[in-house]
């Protein structure tokens, strides 16, 4: 599966496979959404995630950090840190996670 990891970081834009809390909405679970990458071209933030997925050895995928049982496919873009297999585990590990996100 490795492989996998390394061929969806590779066609895929890091923006499409950003998630970030989106501040504008009251209900925390609603504030979660998967970036399309219109607002974060260029931006620092994107240049931090870039450098975090460069970090990641090619292979060795990161376990999801929500339900710690798939591969994780997305990266929390508040604090790059993070790492979900699906918007699914971000919203369900966001309650514990919202503590020590830095976004």
């Amino acid at each position: 599966m490795p492989q996998l990891h390394s061929s969806l970081l590779s066609k895929a834009s890091l923006s499409e496979l950003t998630l970030h809390p989106d501040d504008e909405a009251d209900d925390s679970a609603d504030r979660l959404v998967i970036d399309e990458g219109d607002d974060m071209a260029g931006s620092h933030r994107d240049a931090i995630s870039k450098r975090r997925v460069a970090e990641i050895n090619e292979n060795e995928v990161p376990q999801c950090q929500g339900c710690k049982k798939n591969e994780a496919k997305f990266v929390c873009a508040g604090c790059n840190h993070q790492w979900y297999c699906s918007r699914e585990c971000q919203v369900n590990a966001w309650d514990d996670h919202s503590e020590d996100c830095s976004g």
